[in-house]
């Protein structure tokens, strides 16, 4: 969990706890020290604020899921393997830390808070340009389709992330995440024409 302190971690998994049993309304300082059982001020002293609070789990967050952006550049000789890895890792880690997903996917919390949403925005650039990469890397090695734009499957590819992970959390669990990790790797290894191994036929090409 970065490089949080001890104290700092209990502070940051009360908070998540808060808002993944009763919502983003309900993470204040007051209601993370009782839940900790220690005084407004020493939660203070190492958060001074609702929005350290919430910088910090988009921290946390972002600290976990990097290694998987990060591994799916490297890529393999196997990028339909590499793919799916890269999927049902991310979706691991939502399904550890399930109150990310409506921190992640949800426009309400950042409008109120500027400092935030410019944030997000540059780890979301981030993560895009690190798709990108990979994208522009299978392409040169024509190990999946050329006639689309590499910025283009990053963008689909995260927007189909986002809707998965949304309906995961909306259902209430009911929705198994593992299924729709299964059907979202399906469709865009098929559809951006992903190689299992070497090249791919010569379909579609520029």
């Amino acid at each position: 969990m970065n490089n949080f302190t001890d104290r700092q971690k209990d502070f940051l998994h009360a908070a998540i706890d808060i808002v993944s049993r009763q919502g983003f309304s309900k993470l204040t300082i007051r209601n993370v020290a009782t839940a900790v059982g220690v005084s407004e001020p020493a939660v203070y002293r190492h958060f001074p604020n609702k929005l350290a609070l919430l910088t910090a789990m988009l921290d946390d967050l972002q600290g976990a899921i990097l290694p998987h952006f990060r591994a799916l550049r490297e890529g393999t000789d196997q990028p339909r393997q590499t793919f799916d890895g890269f999927i049902r890792g991310l979706f691991e880690e939502f399904k550890l830390r399930p109150a990310y997903a409506p921190f992640i996917f949800s426009e309400e919390i950042f409008h109120n808070e500027p400092q935030l949403r410019e944030k997000l925005q540059r780890v979301l650039g981030g993560n895009i340009a690190v798709l990108t990469e990979s994208f522009e890397a299978l392409q040169i090695e024509k190990s999946c389709r050329t006639d689309i734009e590499a910025q283009q499957m990053a963008l689909i590819t995260l927007a189909s992330i986002r809707l998965a992970v949304s309906r995961w959390h909306i259902s209430g669990g009911k929705v198994r995440l593992k299924d729709l990790a299964n059907q979202l790797i399906d469709t865009l290894s098929t559809l951006f024409e992903l190689s299992p191994g070497g090249r791919p036929p010569e379909t579609h090409r520029n």
